[in-house]
């Protein structure tokens, strides 16, 4: 009993004494408000990289009469690099709508030659159809832009 009358009697006195509250104190600055984040506004980049093919190709003469008189594959795999730019401007018409415009323009650096033998001769004169015909070079070249 005693150390209950000697509680309440601790706790009537925390309750009669009151303490500074901070909430009376003159307020110096106010805080700062943090703006939303925007999306709004203009942006630009660079981009660069490597490239590559790998296509064939066939050339070939005809002649009234002799259709593919003469025909040649072509390897034109190539590979080099790829640059470029960007910029566009968007706008943040809603917290969660972004509209823009964007522009762009790469260029590159793969460009492929390949010149070869005539390998199928179908015409009537030749000695062995579908033989090599010696003499014919034909070419075929590829740019990437």
């Amino acid at each position: 009993m005693r150390f209950v009358r000697a509680g309440l009697v601790l706790a009537a006195a925390i309750g009669l004494v009151q303490s500074a509250a901070a909430a009376d104190m003159p307020v110096k600055a106010v805080a700062p408000t943090v703006p939303a984040f925007s999306w709004t506004g203009f942006y630009a980049g660079v981009h660069a990289g490597w490239g590559w093919n790998d296509p064939t190709g066939t050339s070939s003469i005809s002649a009234a009469g002799f259709p593919n008189a003469l025909a040649a594959q072509h390897d034109l795999g190539a590979n080099g690099p790829l640059f470029g730019g960007h910029a566009g401007y968007n706008w943040q018409i809603d917290p969660r709508w972004v509209i823009g415009i964007e522009g762009d323009i790469t260029g590159t650096g793969i460009k492929t030659l390949s010149a070869e033998s005539s390998t199928v001769c179908s015409s009537p004169n030749c000695s062995f159809p579908g033989s090599p015909t010696p003499g014919a070079l034909m070419s075929m070249s590829q740019e990437v832009n």
